[in-house]
């Protein structure tokens, strides 16, 4: 029986109270509230399960975490659990995990009690069981199995509000199973016309957190989604756009009209929604340029706000969309500057990999990644190493691998095949930076702290990074990863090892192998970097280049210009003719002569020289001589190569050619490769 005193009165204030203001906190009610605190904490044995339960929940709801009362009210149920009644338990529970009540003793003992009586808990009582066990981070395992062999039985009373509630609860503890979920996606499909944005967006949150992909259910979402009229707001949109992202969900209907919301409503969306949003339209790879400029404009107001894990979303995103977003860059790179010792290794590297791809040079960024790496790197995972090997590489900033080189190659035994790829790839890249170099003593001049030990590694910036004995590795390693590589693998290994000029021939054997197999799928930048790779290193290998050329003549018209003049440079120093080829290749030249660089021109003119095809080299020079002429050449290899196959051509054909500074070949030793 219910007390009809101070209790009952007491309850009831709160109740009334807790109801009217259910989405608003207490503050301006303190007076109250303490004054209703102390009085139900001084008569708390003469609440019946009820009145304490409706207590705490009015409490709770009003987001006001009052730890004697709740200490009280636990000691009560306590010494007196077995005369609570399941929905008096679950009220109690869930306060305590809305006012996140740290009390071992009491959770154990209301999760006891909730057992004990589970059979008669309704799905609302389990669904709020479900919470507040996620809510308090409380993996109850044996309670959890049975909840949902409870729910299996009761799941066609959940409502939508239910269903979604045990799906994100059962996610958050990461203990939803295929075999729950797929009950969870069968009640869904009985309900979803009754569901709101909201439920959608939580409960696509728990079916991506899972990575458990329900296809005919992600098809209805969409399709509810997409006729629903009631209003979306920027967390549904920001958690769907995730969702989709995580489970590669390309419904192009459904991300437009999301992508379409988001601009409409980016006043609205906080620095995580828009980092939800960038990071996922990232890994969609769905470029969306209005919204991220929407995005840069919003921006500035979350100064300082963001976090590490935002800027490393953001920039991601950016990176994954290939948007090179200026003010949005810019602001990025401020928040990061100075932050990046808060940074995760994963943060860390992820956001210098997205200003690498998108070639945004920030000195001040540039600086604080380097000494950052410097005082971390005992610390980096072997993904890490991966990542900021290429980043650094491709930020003109080569020297610091030098410094990285030691943990890189401790670390070649966990490295996959495309990691082996990357490391290669970026070692073989990294030059010298003299700008980043001077850039970075200039804005480190005043912590001259920080620029202790890297005097060894500085002194390395005129020459290009090379470690024969961290290469040997890798070779070693990519050996026994032979099978696994895939196209761009064997052609950034086989690049790296030719720029170095390591020919490990054990090596060398198995990729030759492994390119035969793959040869049917390599792109025409494949090709032609492949083919050079041999022939730098002067590998002879007739039946692996017969391939490849084969394939050369099925893609002749896709090769750039850079492509064509590796291939005909590759072809003369492997001494290997095909004249059908070489013409066909030279009149794809012709078609690029206007975009050449001084070099591709000369490599072309060099190898059509060298293999004898006088009439396919005549006819090239006609349309290369002139647009060469004019240009402000600064690469004296290159134009004494050209000059001199023009010299000899003419002597051959008679020809009078227009007269470009003519030096002969006794002044400069020709160098195909510059």
């Amino acid at each position: 029986m219910r007390p009809t005193g101070f209790e009952q009165c007491c309850v009831v204030h709160c109740e009334v109270f807790g109801c009217q203001n259910h989405h608003l906190e207490a503050a301006g009610h303190e007076p109250l509230l303490l004054a209703l605190s102390s009085a139900s904490i001084a008569r708390v044995k003469k609440f019946d399960p009820q009145g304490l339960a409706n207590l705490s929940w009015s409490f709770a709801t009003l987001q006001q975490h009052d730890p004697v009362l709740f200490a009280r009210v636990g000691e009560t149920f306590l010494s007196s659990s077995s005369t609570w009644e399941p929905q008096h338990i679950a009220n109690f529970l869930w306060s305590c995990a809305r006012c996140q009540v740290e009390s071992p003793p009491l959770l154990a003992g209301l999760c006891a009690a909730s057992s004990c009586s589970l059979d008669t808990w309704t799905c609302q009582g389990l669904a709020n069981l479900a919470w507040s066990l996620a809510k308090l981070e409380r993996a109850e395992n044996s309670l959890l199995e049975r909840i949902i062999t409870v729910l299996a039985r009761k799941i066609r009373r959940c409502s939508p509000q239910n269903t979604v509630n045990l799906a994100w609860s059962f996610a958050k503890l990461l203990a939803a199973t295929s075999a729950v979920l797929e009950l969870l996606a069968s009640q869904t499909t009985r309900t979803l016309a009754e569901f709101s944005p909201q439920h959608c967006s939580n409960l696509s949150w728990a079916f991506a957190t899972m990575s458990h992909m329900q296809e005919p259910l992600m098809m209805m979402i969409s399709r509810h989604m997409l006729e629903c009229k009631e209003e979306c707001h920027a967390q549904d949109i920001a958690s769907l756009l995730w969702s989709c992202a995580k489970l590669a969900w390309q419904d192009q209907a459904l991300l437009k009209h999301l992508c379409a919301s988001c601009i409409v409503k980016v006043e609205s969306f906080s620095a995580q929604h828009m980092a939800m949003c960038t990071w996922a339209l990232g890994c969609l790879t769905l470029p969306q340029q209005e919204l991220m400029h929407s995005f840069a404009r919003q921006l500035p107001r979350s100064r300082g706000e963001i976090g590490t894990q935002g800027i490393s979303n953001l920039a991601h995103g950016l990176g994954k969309q290939a948007l090179r977003d200026e003010d949005f860059l810019d602001f990025l790179s401020q928040e990061a500057s100075g932050s990046f010792a808060l940074f995760t290794n994963q943060e860390f590297a992820m956001t210098l990999w997205a200003f690498a791809k998108l070639h945004f040079l920030s000195p001040p960024l540039v600086a604080g990644a380097c000494q950052e790496c410097l005082e971390r790197r005992p610390h980096l995972l072997p993904q890490d190493l991966v990542v900021l090997s290429w980043a650094f590489a491709r930020l003109d900033v080569g020297w610091i691998l030098s410094a990285m080189s030691a943990e890189v190659q401790k670390s070649i035994p966990e490295l996959g095949p495309q990691d082996l790829a990357n490391v290669s790839w970026a070692f073989a890249a990294a030059q010298a930076g003299a700008w980043s170099l001077l850039e970075f003593f200039s804005i480190s001049l005043c912590n001259r702290e920080g620029l202790k030990g890297l005097f060894p590694y500085l002194c390395q910036s005129c020459h290009q990074v090379e470690d024969a004995p961290m290469m040997s590795s890798i070779a070693q390693e990519a050996r026994r990863q032979i099978l696994e590589l895939e196209v761009q693998d064997v052609s950034n290994i086989s690049w790296a090892f030719a720029k170095f000029g390591l020919r490990d021939a054990h090596f060398f054997e198995v990729l030759a192998e492994r390119v035969s197999a793959l040869v049917g799928c390599l792109l025409p930048q494949n090709l032609s970097i492949l083919c050079w790779s041999f022939a730098k290193l002067e590998l002879q290998k007739p039946k692996l280049i017969t391939c490849i050329m084969q394939e050369c003549w099925k893609h002749v018209d896709q090769f750039d210009s850079q492509g064509v003049s590796n291939l005909i440079w590759s072809l003369a120093v492997l001494a290997y003719d095909s004249p059908s080829l070489c013409q066909r290749l030279s009149q794809r030249a012709i078609c690029l002569v206007h975009e050449m660089t001084a070099q591709e021109m000369a490599n072309i003119a060099w190898g059509l020289h060298v293999l004898q095809h006088g009439n396919t080299l005549q006819c090239f020079l006609q349309h290369s001589i002139g647009p060469f002429s004019r240009m402000a050449v600064r690469d004296g290899a290159a134009w004494v190569d050209f000059v001199n196959v023009c010299l000899e051509a003419q002597e051959a054909s008679g020809t009078q050619w227009p007269r470009p500074c003519y030096v002969h070949r006794s002044c400069w030793t020709p160098d195909p490769l510059g």
